[in-house]
């Protein structure tokens, strides 16, 4: 094998069984085993754990608040020091109902430095009832939101949306 042609893997060995509590914390049931170009790392399970920073790896800023009717996708990741950070993909439309269902296409994923392993992402709709919600900052039980995260070794090639 020629190991100079070879790419060191990021990816997540573990099924850390994503969930989340009714703050902005982030919770786990399993440790999270990771590699990072190919030298691993663990994390032990997430209890209550708040975002390393409530800002959005990509844009140094904080996520672009869901309006009404409207939804996203945030990739939850960490870097080699253990640190949670999250990047936001695109924000959609949704179909104006109260549970506020995808009706067009699904939000894209955003960018992931190459310095950061994802191990899950988490689809957020605010319904048609829904106040402006900010990942990182706003309740993740709000009234008129729905999470749904998914747990994963790599990203997908898009947001699974059902």
């Amino acid at each position: 094998m020629d190991n100079l042609q070879q790419v060191p893997l990021t990816l997540n060995f573990s099924v850390p069984v994503t969930v989340h509590g009714t703050t902005t914390s982030i919770s786990t049931t399993n440790a999270i085993n990771y590699s990072i170009k190919g030298k691993a790392f663990t994390k032990g399970n997430l209890s209550n754990t708040a975002l390393t920073s409530a800002n959005d790896i990509n844009s140094g800023a904080a996520a672009v608040a869901l309006a009404a009717s409207q939804g996203s996708v945030y990739v939850l990741m960490l870097d080699a020091s253990g640190n949670l950070r999250f990047a936001q993909g695109s924000v959609v439309a949704l179909d104006g109902t109260t549970t506020g269902n995808f009706n067009g296409p699904s939000p894209q994923f955003p960018m992931i430095p190459d310095n950061f392993c994802p191990f899950a992402y988490v689809i957020v709709q605010n319904g048609s009832a829904g106040s402006a919600w900010t990942f990182g900052s706003s309740n993740y039980n709000a009234s008129g939101i729905t999470w749904t995260a998914v747990d994963i070794c790599t990203l997908p090639f898009r947001p699974q949306i059902s």
